[in-house]
């Protein structure tokens, strides 16, 4: 092998690894479509009435989100590097226990107001938020 094609090789291998590397981009998306989806369902618990159309939204909206965001994943065509889908982990943890802790004092008590729900919302989905924007910058 001569220089020359050593050195076009290792620049195709970085072309390479650039491509694999925007290819896996797909998960900030991911990440930040979860985190607008945990928004949407908190408020719709808080401030949708009557309770039978409330859990109907819920149902259905999470539903679709779950559904459609995890076949959306399998059919990407690179994956984060190993450890990388665990470095989230921290995030759908405190996504889950802020969205129990906000439905926990919330309802009853406060169902209806949105100086509660709006709040709660947007603090529900911080922790996914800041790990779709982590993401992106790696």
């Amino acid at each position: 092998m001569t220089t020359e094609q050593a050195a076009a090789d290792l620049v195709r291998a970085r072309q390479s690894a650039e491509q694999v590397r925007a290819r896996a981009q797909w998960s900030a998306r991911y990440l930040g479509v979860f985190a607008a989806g945990f928004a949407a369902i908190t408020l719709i618990l808080g401030l949708m009435h009557p309770f039978w159309l409330r859990m109907s939204v819920w149902g259905a909206v999470w539903g679709v989100l779950v559904v459609g965001m995890v076949a959306w994943a399998r059919s990407q065509p690179a994956q984060p590097e190993g450890s990388r889908r665990w470095r989230s982990a921290w995030a759908w943890a405190g996504t889950g226990v802020l969205y129990g802790v906000t439905l926990w004092v919330g309802d009853p008590a406060q169902l209806g107001r949105m100086t509660y729900w709006v709040p709660a919302a947007v603090l529900v989905a911080l922790p996914l938020a800041a790990a779709a924007w982590r993401e992106r910058q790696a």
